[in-house]
């Protein structure tokens, strides 16, 4: 029987998908806030932008910007739940991508001292996007195993080393302007047009692995790369996240299928505006376990 005194909480980097957001009590998302032009989009003064409105307006050339979460916020977001006797568990955005686990951290250790008979735990995902997203999925379906507190926790710990994710970009521009790659990395291969192809390393952070002529070619080695490191894992979920480019994810989705045999556990949906704003609207993302990132 699941324990109802665990609530399971995310970063809305973790881009988990709209269609699942429904299935699982007490899975609470921490909103982000983001700037486009002069307006702030906070969820509640003013609300998010369609992701399909954000991307068009990346592509007339506005220049979106995105804000951490505070330890006052997530203080706020987390005494509300330990008020009501909830221990959290907490699965947070890459520290080596953002300093928002940082401060998350910080109002953890915090509110311990307020709330000595409660449990707060937080996961570093070392993940990005719905990489962040499938490891809230594993742990929300073991909790509905019935595990404990301290067995989910392991086994997030665990498990996270497992997340892979593999990521399309049209060019590096976006990722350069928000600092998660250098100057170095992002202009090199822009005279040729080549597609980079990036993954989340082992300690969280963003790599190139290959460099593309074209589209096509990269959603193939993106496939490729799930073939090599697939073995061994059931991948009752895989996502695939996406900026502006359906057609890409549909083709992608049948790539996955034909590897695997079966598309019942394939989820596509949009990548948001908090990790969008840094790979631009030709994104198209792969997550799944593998036998390593």
């Amino acid at each position: 029987m699941m324990n109802d005194k665990i609530y399971i909480t995310t970063d809305a980097t973790s881009d988990f998908p709209k269609q699942l957001r429904g299935s699982y009590e007490r899975f609470k998302i921490i909103p982000m806030t983001y700037f486009m032009g002069n307006t702030l989009y906070d969820g509640v003064n003013t609300p998010f932008m369609d992701p399909m409105d954000f991307y068009r307006e990346m592509e007339g050339g506005a220049m979106p910007q995105t804000a951490l979460i505070t330890t006052e916020t997530a203080a706020e977001f987390f005494s509300d739940l330990l008020d009501k006797g909830f221990d959290v568990i907490h699965i947070s955005f890459s520290s080596a991508l953002s300093g928002t686990c940082a401060a998350v951290l910080r109002a953890a250790e915090e509110l311990k001292k307020q709330y000595p008979e409660r449990k707060i735990t937080v996961i570093d995902s070392l993940a990005a996007s719905a990489g962040e997203g499938l490891l809230n999925y594993y742990v929300l379906e073991k909790r509905q195993e019935g595990a404990s507190y301290e067995e989910i926790v392991a086994y997030a710990e665990d498990l996270k080393k497992n997340i892979v994710q593999v990521f399309l970009v049209d060019d590096l521009f976006h990722l350069y302007r928000g600092g998660r790659i250098s100057k170095s990395a992002a202009v090199l291969g822009e005279a040729m047009q080549l597609k980079p192809v990036l993954h989340v390393s082992d300690s969280g952070r963003l790599e190139i692995t290959n460099r593309m002529l074209g589209r096509k070619l990269g959603l193939q080695m993106m496939i490729n790369k799930m073939a090599d490191k697939k073995e061994g894992f059931k991948n009752d979920r895989v996502f695939i996240g996406y900026g502006n480019r359906y057609a890409d994810a549909l083709l992608l989705a049948q790539k996955v299928g034909n590897l695997t045999g079966r598309t019942d556990n394939i989820i596509i949906d949009h990548i948001g505006p908090v990790i969008g704003a840094h790979v631009g609207s030709g994104v198209m993302a792969l997550f799944f376990l593998g036998k390593s990132r």
